[in-house]
């Protein structure tokens, strides 16, 4: 009876450790590396707009580098943004089907992966300058990102082109979209992440000088001067 029950004992010692071992395996959001904000841009003729630019760093339990990692960017949730589906690089695979709208990127042996995310504004310029003149959109946090499946975080989308459907690069349109939300906001009309290009919690002059800036950079030809042609049209 000793016998087994030191074997049993022993196994159930190695079933610890092995369920240890795969519980740390698993991505863990409090050791990773994610951005709370993603700013969608588009292209130039050197390629996707830099200032677009992010990285994703996933770690496990142990705090080790998690290569291999599936992660995804879930913009369903961002229903005043779209995705472009143009065919240029900048790391990662959208998927637009049925009503989802995802980009996928796989870690590399550092556990990091890095995104340029194509896209726009989907939501119409306001209706009027009133508090109730801003198209409805979400607040914060529409992009769910995961990593193996495991939840992450939540970001929000910022849209650089605020003009975005009429497949036009940023321009002098997308700053006057940003002045007519700035007027709206100033009569109270709800938050909306889409255009808080800098990002600071609320909508005001800082962000027109932030649109100007982006008209800027493509009048110089680093920022977004090619319009989109291909959209996801979730």
């Amino acid at each position: 009876m000793t016998g087994l029950a030191g074997q049993a004992a022993l196994l159930g010692v190695c079933g610890l450790l092995m369920a240890g071992t795969l519980f740390a395996a698993v991505p863990d959001p409090a050791h990773s590396s994610i951005p709370g904000v993603v700013y969608l841009v588009g292209r130039n003729s050197s390629g996707v707009d830099a200032y677009g630019t992010f990285t994703v760093t996933i770690r496990d339990f142990s705090n080790a580098a998690k290569a291999n990692a599936d992660v995804r960017l879930d913009f369903t949730n961002c229903t005043d943004g779209a995705l472009c589906l143009d065919p240029v690089a900048g790391g990662g695979t959208y998927v637009c089907t049925g009503t989802s709208k995802e980009v996928h990127g796989t870690t590399n042996l550092a556990g990091q992966v890095t995104f340029t995310i194509q896209g726009g504004r989907k939501a119409p310029a306001p209706a009027s300058i009133s508090a109730t003149g801003s198209p409805p959109g979400p607040v914060v946090g529409c992009v769910q990102i995961f990593a193996n499946g495991v939840p992450m975080r939540n970001a929000s989308a910022v849209y650089v082109n605020q003009s975005f459907l009429d497949g036009s690069p940023v321009d002098g349109g997308d700053t006057h979209v940003e002045q007519l939300e700035v007027a709206c906001a100033g009569l109270g009309a709800p938050y909306r992440a889409r255009h808080d290009l800098d990002f600071d919690g609320v909508i005001n002059g800082g962000d027109t000088s932030a649109m100007q800036a982006q008209v800027n950079r493509a009048g110089l030809g680093v920022g977004t001067t090619i319009g989109c042609t291909s959209i996801c049209p979730n």
